[in-house]
């Protein structure tokens, strides 16, 4: 059996989330935010699924919720998926809902330049006064292969 002995608690919702809320989740294929539905739908993570999209319905078996604060728990961990400009408003429902642990895989950031620099130095110290732990912004999120975890 393979034990993991974590020193900080707060990283425990990355490597071993109960539920995983997707914030900009999408029914067109060629967005972001599909994908990651789809990953973590046919990788067979065990945990609850919630997708969140102001314009709800249902996607994947899995019903598209309309804002974070009506996600149902079980849900430790946030797969933000939304255009850089609304991730700061992103990042305040999760610390609102009690999400303290989210992968921001939006680009848009330092990558383009003073502006993008700008609003992730925005988005971090947001992140830090609510108590959200990030990975990212602009990155490919996790992947586990022994949970299943694919973000």
């Amino acid at each position: 059996m393979l034990e993991i002995a974590l020193v900080d608690a707060t990283l425990l919702p990355f490597f071993h989330p109960r539920g995983i809320a997707v914030i900009g989740a999408s029914h067109d294929p060629i967005k972001l935010g599909f994908g990651v539905a789809r990953n973590l739908t046919q990788s067979g993570y065990p945990g609850a699924i919630h997708l969140v999209n102001p314009r709800g319905g249902a996607l994947m078996g899995h019903p598209v919720h309309r804002d974070v604060a009506s996600v149902p728990d079980p849900v430790d961990l946030a797969v933000i998926v939304v255009p850089a400009a609304a991730v700061p408003s992103a990042v305040q429902a999760c610390g609102a809902r009690g999400i303290h642990a989210a992968i921001i895989a939006s680009g848009g950031f330092r990558e383009v330049g003073a502006e993008g620099a700008a609003l992730e130095a925005q988005v971090a110290e947001l992140a830090r006064s609510l108590g959200v732990r990030l990975v990212g912004p602009n990155c490919i999120g996790l992947l586990d292969t022994h949970l299943p975890l694919d973000t």
